[in-house]
């Protein structure tokens, strides 16, 4: 199994978004980190939707073993979850975050927010440098006490 810790960043002042992700194996070690940059995101719940969606797509892509995917978001993890159609403005990002992990294991789990700062730092760079990288096997420098804190992973 898999973990992929995913987090959305919004500020509404600026008008800026980003979506941090980070996929480690059973044994703690990272199989990539991620960041990216968030266009014409109204909400920070679109925002954590936005990292959920991308997260879990580049997550599917990199591994076949079974994913779990934490967020700190109870609201999102309800939306994800709720079995009838998501009728509300961001329905259609839930409907593709469902039919992405369709004919996979995927699980969605709600984390507290402590447990979820290297994803929520990632999101952030991703907001305020506008910008879109992906580290396979590592992370950047700058989140590596945050990684450790998250879940104590071998880096």
């Amino acid at each position: 199994m898999v973990k992929l810790n995913v987090d959305g960043s919004f500020m509404e002042q600026e008008g800026g978004a980003g979506a941090g992700m980070i996929l480690r194996d059973a044994e703690g070690r990272i199989v990539f980190s991620a960041c990216r940059s968030l266009y014409h995101c109204g909400s920070v719940l679109e925002a954590e939707l936005g990292a959920c969606m991308q997260g879990t797509a580049l997550a599917l892509q990199q591994t076949q073993d079974p994913i779990i995917v934490e967020m700190n978001s109870a609201v999102l993890v309800k939306m994800i979850l709720r079995k009838n159609r998501d009728i509300s403005s961001l329905g259609h990002l839930v409907s593709e975050v469902r039919s992405l992990c369709c004919g996979r294991q995927v699980e969605f789990v709600k984390i507290p927010r402590f447990q979820n700062k290297a994803s929520d730092a990632l999101a952030r760079f991703g907001r305020v440098y506008d910008t879109t990288a992906v580290w396979l096997g590592s992370r950047p420098n700058e989140i590596l006490e945050l990684i450790l804190g998250d879940c104590n992973a071998t880096v």
